[in-house]
């Protein structure tokens, strides 16, 4: 850490003291006014500097006022317009009139490579959902939006509660070491729960897949979601906004920024959401009933072998599932300086908080295993980034984060009253750390090199069923980790810009200490790992790319792995005298989950067609995945002193294979045809070709080679939209999941299970397939959108006995200003 804050302040001394004569001679002060065709001027239309993310918006009346570099290419964009690139001429005067039209320049992404590059010049597979996308998708968090758009695998529960996972790895929706790395604006987003991002703020979302533990270390195994915030200048615009909607949802806020004086610009938002009655589950089952997508299968592990058996998957159809509402609150905030035209300084922070979440239990159980939680989230960051010649580039952030969830113990002795309640668990993580970055540019090519650094402390507590607290948590075990990551990128360009390659190679340092329980010791571990990756991007012919990636990737084992424990009761016979439980307990000697992927694609851009198409094969070798192990009828006593019916524990398995098609394909006709309005057709997702894991399973010879879970065989995002770029658009969207396997959980602890003998059975989901419909209507700065989710009313889940909510409607007026 000491570096760290040496070279941030070494860097700002370096910024402010020189950066005013370094490039006072090296930029030119642009002005003007953006009319349309009739004369009439354009607000808000978004002026950029190629290559750069310092920009500015036109005001109410057209006008805007920007420093660029000399001979700079201006991009001019606004919704609803075709966008135009100009150079600045030396004048330093520059008025526009852009036509009325659609048009698709190319995306800028910065995951792949901690800078701004186009997104068909990198060797990376990153699907950009930008700020349109985002505003016509049902989505209430971040979990909701990157599964309707980007084709990747969900858990997800009603109660606030979800995960990703990308590339056939399994999503995973708690803990710290996770397989889907989640960033904000670059750096660690400090939650382990997707459900606790507000879209509100934010400006794009960049989905990459495939390894980047090249760039950043722990846990992007299988891809990157990065969440780029706003970031507004010119006069100060917004929007607020108020909607209702089905189950007694009310949504309200605002979200506003822009310049308060010439350098001093900034960003602010405020989102309520509240689902003040219960939900109903889907009934009409259109999709279902018509393909035949009722039935789940059982497939039960025995001493005879394998058995398949056809489980009606029927449950709940039209219910009201009670302990299903919940209501939460988000904000934002962000305050930037431009220092100069090339060094400016962005502090911002964010707050989630919900209290009295409710979460609805198994189906399987009825309404009888409710749940309560209060949750609680915020973070801030400062980032400074400058220039401090015409060809380095320093970037600089320090970040904080911290994630409360208090967790309550519900009884209840009918549907609907609640007899008791306590807190039996309350957690807290904590987030520190710093990155630097050097971004230096030699002719076409730059070399990126930096230092992360994160620190994150766990600290729990549970109850006992007096309230009483523990010491220490015998389910989580406290600790602290430490990430320290060296990393060094090189992106090279060939051949007048056809052929760009990247090669990069990082150095991780992890160590964690874990404060000890009465059945473990205190540890403290330390591990070195050292992740290359490399890719290749040739445009072959105008408008068509190869391109392929070669990368490791990581994933620190979980600390409850590794010195972990608890019990679950599992005995039924009430008055024999014997207390039964089933026990999960740690493995010191775990190693790191590794993997190594190739993939290859060919990728096709034609601003001017309106056609883009990207289909990439990828294979991925996966090492020491973590599973379980399990010891029937142990001769040892849990620790609450009773007798052990499974002694369960973690191993590192065999290395196995995850492969498959990714492809995303969009025409837009309007473009197409040079017509002043935009008729899209879209799809997207991936094809599981292999995803499998080696798990230990109950009354079988040795380890198997099964399916991985939670893993879909194909996911497909899909739709068709319409917008006439004046008053009214509208989009009907579909997302397919195929067959996944489960472990059987119901069943495992079930009285149908011969109960004590702890036989294993994995359940075997049926597809389903959902389709969403949006309309907005706009005149002059007003909007009003009509949403309409699971339009045929399915009963669905993607985590099952979780059903989630059948069709349901949202209607939301919208105020620009």
């Amino acid at each position: 850490m000491r570096l760290l804050y040496q070279f941030l302040s070494l860097s700002f001394l370096l910024t402010i003291g020189f950066s005013h004569e370094i490039f006072s001679q090296t930029t030119i002060t642009v002005q003007g006014t953006v009319h349309d065709e009739t004369e009439q001027p354009i607000p808000a239309v978004n002026i950029v500097p190629h290559g750069t993310t310092m920009g500015t918006t036109t005001d109410a009346s057209g006008k805007y006022i920007l420093e660029a570099p000399l001979n700079a290419v201006l991009i001019f964009s606004h919704q609803g317009y075709k966008s135009q690139e100009i150079a600045v001429g030396q004048s330093g005067e520059l008025n526009i009139v852009m036509a009325v039209g659609v048009s698709h320049l190319s995306e800028v992404v910065v995951t792949a490579t901690r800078s701004e590059r186009a997104v068909e010049s990198i060797p990376q597979n990153v699907n950009v959902i930008g700020r349109e996308e985002i505003d016509r998708t049902a989505a209430t968090d971040l979990t909701d939006l990157v599964k309707k758009t980007a084709g990747v695998d969900v858990i997800q529960y009603p109660g606030l509660l979800s995960g990703i996972g990308i590339r056939g790895f399994r999503p995973q929706f708690s803990g710290i070491n996770q397989r889907t790395l989640v960033l904000i604006d670059g750096r660690p987003a400090g939650t382990t729960n997707l459900a606790t991002i507000d879209m509100n703020n934010v400006e794009r979302v960049e989905v990459q897949k495939g390894p980047a533990s090249a760039l950043y270390g722990s846990q992007a195994m299988g891809g990157v979601v990065n969440i780029i915030t706003k970031k507004t200048n010119g006069g100060v615009k917004g929007r607020a906004f108020a909607g209702i909607g089905s189950f007694g949802i009310t949504q309200g806020g605002f979200s506003l920024g822009g310049d308060i004086t010439r350098r001093l610009d900034f960003d602010a938002s405020f989102n309520s959401y509240s689902q003040s009655k219960d939900f109903k589950i889907g009934k009409n089952n259109i999709f279902r009933d018509a393909f035949g997508w009722d039935k789940a299968d059982r497939i039960l592990w025995t001493e005879k072998g394998k058995e398949d058996i056809s489980v009606d998957d029927v449950r709940g159809d039209g219910d009201t599932r009670a302990n299903t509402n919940y209501s939460n609150y988000t904000a934002s905030a962000r305050l930037g300086y431009t220092i100069n035209s090339n060094w400016r300084i962005d502090a911002k922070g964010d707050r989630f908080y919900a209290k009295g979440v409710n979460t609805p239990g198994d189906i399987e159980d009825g309404n009888l295993s409710p749940g309560l939680k209060d949750m609680d989230r915020y973070s801030s960051d400062v980032i400074a980034k400058g220039k401090i010649t015409s060809a380095t580039e320093v970037t600089g952030k320090f970040f904080t984060a911290r994630e409360q969830v208090t967790n309550y113990t519900v009884s209840v002795n009918d549907t609907t009253t609640v007899r008791s309640q306590y807190v039996n668990a309350n957690n807290h993580l904590t987030w520190l750390g710093g990155q630097a970055m050097v971004r230096q540019q030699i002719g076409n090519h730059f070399v990126t090199a930096g230092v992360d650094y994160t620190r994150i402390e766990q600290d729990n507590l549970s109850y006992t069923d007096r309230g009483v607290a523990r010491n220490v948590s015998v389910r989580s075990p406290n600790f602290d980790q430490a990430n320290t990551g060296i990393y060094l990128q090189t992106e090279l360009s060939f051949l007048d810009d056809r052929l760009n390659a990247t090669a990069g190679v990082r150095y991780e340092n992890i160590k964690y200490d874990i404060t000890g329980t009465k059945q473990f010791p205190s540890r403290s571990r330390t591990s070195d790992v050292v992740n290359p990756s490399v890719g290749i991007n040739y445009n072959i012919l105008s408008d068509l790319y190869l391109h392929t990636t070669f990368g490791t990737g990581f994933t620190t084992v979980g600390v409850f792995e590794i010195a972990g424990y608890t019990e679950t009761k599992v005995d039924k016979v009430k008055n024999d005298g014997v207390d039964t439980v089933d026990v999960w307990i740690g493995n010191a000697n775990l190693k790191n989950q590794q993997s190594a992927t190739i993939d290859a694609g060919i990728r096709y851009a034609n601003n001017t067609s309106g056609i883009s198409a990207d289909v990439t094969w990828f294979r991925t070798r996966f090492e020491n995945n973590v599973v379980s192990s399990i010891t029937q009828y142990s001769m040892e006593r849990a620790e609450s002193g009773a007798a052990i019916r499974n002694r369960n524990s973690y191993a590192n398995s065999k290395g196995t294979t995850l492969s498959g098609i990714e492809f995303d394909l969009s025409y837009d006709l309007g473009i197409g045809l040079g017509k002043s309005y935009s008729l899209r057709v879209f799809a997207g997702g991936v094809y599981i070709l292999k995803a499998e894991e080696i798990r230990e399973i109950y009354l079988q010879p040795a380890p198997l080679m099964l399916a991985m879970h939670n893993v879909a065989n194909f996911t497909a995002n899909y739709g068709v939209g319409f917008d006439n770029l004046k008053w009214f658009s509208v989009q009907l969207s579909g997302r397919y999941v195929g067959r996944r396997y489960d472990t059987d959980w119901s069943y495992y602890l079930s009285a149908d299970n011969a109960y004590g003998a702890g036989n294993y059975a994995d359940m075997r989901y049926p597809s389903f397939m959902v389709l969403d419909w949006t309309a907005t209507f706009k005149r002059k700065n007003h909007a009003i959108v009509l949403t309409l989710a699971n339009v045929t009313d399915e009963n669905y889940y993607e985590k099952r006995g979780y059903n989630m909510m059948g069709r349901n409607y949202m209607l939301k007026y919208i105020l620009n200003f």
